[in-house]
């Protein structure tokens, strides 16, 4: 039950990470293109990172995708 708790908790922190680090980008690229363009690459970025960080932090996940049997 701890454990779950600790997840939930991990899974959090990344997403307000994700959330602030959205934000950050779409500030930075809204003046210099379209405000579509800017939440396109904000969100698509903030969300490999976010995959990225859940997987090796949160659930531990050490999965090779590459292998093919």
């Amino acid at each position: 039950m701890i454990n779950i708790l600790r997840q939930f908790f991990k899974f959090g922190i990344v997403g307000l990470i994700n959330t602030i680090l959205t934000y950050l980008i779409y500030s930075m690229l809204y003046k210099a293109t379209s405000p579509t363009f800017a939440m396109a690459i904000g969100y698509g970025t903030t969300s490999i990172i976010g995959l990225t960080i859940n997987q090796k932090w949160v659930f531990k996940a050490n999965h090779d995708w590459m292998i093919v049997v």
